[in-house]
């Protein structure tokens, strides 16, 4: 990714992968500016960080889009789809609409967890409506939350190996994007210390290291977590223990923060909270983000401040619709 001082200024035609509808430009009003920052204004001939592909392929509620081959590692951390919010209303539905935004980027199942007092997990192989369908049985109710939709890597794609995961006693959950390079090691590690695994994955593996490095801060135990884990990833972490914030870790795989009105909103792509809002930090690689419902700050994973420019997309509809790109990331 180019920084927020070196944005491209060609042509770049985006890649939202459906039209906003008169509502969802209506409700961009009640979006946080952010006087007091540094603003880069980003219009329809500029893009953030896009990178030349083929137009995403439209998604309907029964299509999930071909798996596209992927050879190596920095492909893999570029799909699958991340979102997270903290605020006022009911993450659930909040992520559900972010998640079905983001399924161009292709997808076997999907799940999302949501904290009130304790934390929930829903789950389901197969497209999102299984999802869907499985939440209108069991809801979810809470103001934060984190949700994904996953390619299988580790694992086969069903129910137990979709995202979000746990550690055993429920307190820490975990969605991530990409590859651990020595996740066998690191599960043979754990399961010595007596760790029980009940998924395939390697998403699993960093619950576990995430709740054994925990000692009262959850951004420096994913920092250390972070540190024994080895790929390209992105990394989105909660824990029931600071009930009010979500921590992230980007190491290739593509990261977003969106800045609303006593909200913030966590994706893997631009697209998924474009009709939300249009203030956005780009968050680069080897960069750790704590958001809370007060906005966002970010860090070097070795835990150096870092004051990130805010980026105000000024795409209008028409404009999202060019496609062009797999995505903006």
């Amino acid at each position: 990714l180019p920084s927020t001082t070196e944005r491209p200024t060609g042509e770049h035609p985006s890649a939202c992968p459906r039209k906003l509808r008169g509502d969802e430009e209506e409700g961009l009003s009640n979006s946080r500016r952010v006087p007091s920052r540094p603003l880069t204004v980003v219009t329809g001939s500029q893009n953030p960080g896009v990178i030349p592909g083929t137009n995403p392929p439209h998604v309907g509620r029964d299509i999930v889009p071909e798996r596209p081959p992927v050879d190596h590692l920095k492909e893999v951390a570029r799909v699958c789809g991340i979102m997270g919010y903290v605020g006022p209303r009911e993450a659930a539905p909040v992520i559900m609409d972010g998640l079905r935004r983001l399924e161009y980027r292709g997808y076997d199942s999907a799940g999302v967890a949501v904290a009130n007092g304790s934390i929930d997990v829903r789950k389901a192989e197969g497209k999102i409506v299984n999802l869907e369908a499985r939440l209108e049985d069991e809801p979810l109710t809470g103001t934060i939350g984190i949700g994904h939709t996953r390619w299988a890597t580790h694992g086969e794609p069903s129910d137990l190996n979709a995202h979000p995961h746990t550690d055993p006693t429920g307190e820490f959950v975990v969605v991530h994007n990409g590859i651990i390079e020595n996740f066998q090691t690191l599960r043979e590690q754990l399961e010595a210390g007596g760790a029980v695994l009940v998924s395939q994955t390697d998403t699993e593996i960093l619950a576990h290291l995430v709740a054994e490095e925990y000692n009262g801060d959850l951004a420096s135990a994913v920092r250390r977590a972070v540190e024994r884990a080895e790929g390209a990833y992105a990394l989105v972490v909660m824990t029931k223990r600071e009930p009010r914030k979500i921590v992230a870790v980007r190491k290739i795989s593509p990261l977003v923060i969106g800045l609303g009105d006593s909200e913030t909103y966590l994706a893997s792509d631009i697209p998924a909270l474009l009709h939300r809002t249009r203030d956005f930090l780009i968050i680069e690689d080897d960069e750790l983000v704590t958001i809370t419902e007060d906005g966002a700050v970010v860090e070097t994973i070795e835990g150096e401040l870092i004051d990130r420019e805010v980026i105000h997309i000024d795409w209008d509809a028409e404009q999202a619709e060019k496609g062009g790109f797999d995505h903006f990331m």
